[in-house]
């Protein structure tokens, strides 16, 4: 899951336990090599005051990332999209399968911010939990105090999120990951063929994912989803 999707996931928790699990997507966007299960490993062993809660919700993170990617929420989008793009005919040079993960996860992402309307949430809990996930991240040599608040700065102050509200907006984003991992951008054939498909299935969409969101508690419990998945 995305970003306002692990948002959505932990809402009715405290803004500490939100923003452990926004972090473990979105400190990896500040700095790649800071990896944060290592880091919410370290510090576990011997939380401190605030970021117990916060660590709660890092874990939480991981534990629905665990249920999403083998739940049908998740794979009837992603599959569906790596048969389409192999039927457009464009050029090798990207790896459909994590093509496919990624549009899936910033799809679900877009939704929300169409029907959810979580997005001035989501900045405030940010703004809140600022120092919060500063400290957090310290205990990492990756990262600085500096750096880091400005990068939580622009988040906020850009409205990251807002480029998924479009399909030009989604598209760009994908494409720029695709371009980190040294793969081609999707072709325009290949967006416009994607595109045209979410489209149609997007109520379906919603409800599967508000679904899922309402089962979690149980398709934890059924799968006994643990951190130790991550290790």
């Amino acid at each position: 899951m995305n970003l306002l999707s692990h948002f959505y996931c932990a809402q009715g928790n405290s803004s500490a336990f939100q923003a452990g699990g926004a972090s473990a997507d979105l400190l990896p966007l500040y700095r790649r090599r800071l990896k944060v299960f290592p880091l919410w490993r370290q510090w576990k062993a011997a939380p401190e005051g605030p970021l117990v809660g916060f660590l709660e919700g890092m874990a939480y993170h991981f534990q629905v990332d665990s249920v999403f990617h083998v739940h049908r929420l998740f794979l009837d989008l992603s599959q569906p999209l790596r048969q389409i793009w192999g039927r457009a005919g464009g050029p090798p040079g990207v790896k459909f399968y994590f093509a496919a993960h990624l549009l899936a996860e910033i799809h679900l992402d877009r939704l929300l911010l169409q029907r959810a309307f979580l997005s001035d949430a989501f900045y405030e809990m940010l703004n809140e939990q600022q120092e919060t996930i500063i400290r957090f991240a310290l205990a990492n040599p990756q990262a600085d105090r500096s750096s880091l608040k400005d990068f939580l700065g622009l988040v906020r102050k850009e409205r990251f999120l807002e480029d998924y509200r479009t399909w030009e907006g989604c598209f760009y984003r994908l494409n720029r990951v695709l371009g980190s991992r040294r793969q081609r951008p999707l072709e325009p054939q290949e967006q416009t063929a994607a595109r045209e498909w979410l489209e149609k299935g997007e109520d379906a969409a919603w409800a599967a994912l508000t679904a899922f969101r309402d089962n979690l508690p149980a398709l934890l419990a059924a799968q006994r989803v643990t951190t130790s998945s991550y290790e």
